[in-house]
């Protein structure tokens, strides 16, 4: 049995021997799932825009807070080493590369 808010179907064996061949219910469940996605796309789409207007920021969150980021920022014009950066902060020197980049 198949659910959804206003979508209830149910086969039974013998209804589905009578009435349909494979090929046709293949055909019909194939169907049913593009429709199911696409109400998925939909629903999530509706979800961040909704999300977007409240200000909810997307991404994964920096591993640094804003003080280490501009402290960090300080030591490489300074000249310290990117990766020594990065170690005395527990973070991988990418980290330290990707935010000086978006510093620019």
């Amino acid at each position: 049995m198949l659910e959804q808010p206003g979508l209830h179907i149910w086969l039974s064996k013998t209804f589905f021997r009578k009435y349909f061949s494979c090929s046709t219910f293949a055909a019909v469940l194939a169907a049913i799932g593009e429709f199911e996605r696409s109400m998925i796309l939909a629903r999530t789409t509706e979800g961040r825009k909704r999300a977007m207007e409240r200000g909810v920021k997307f991404g994964r969150k920096w591993k640094l807070r804003a003080f280490q980021k501009q402290e960090a920022l300080t030591r490489v014009a300074a000249g310290e080493l990117q990766a020594d950066i990065a170690r005395s902060y527990g973070v991988n020197p990418s980290t330290i590369y990707r935010m000086v980049a978006s510093a620019g």
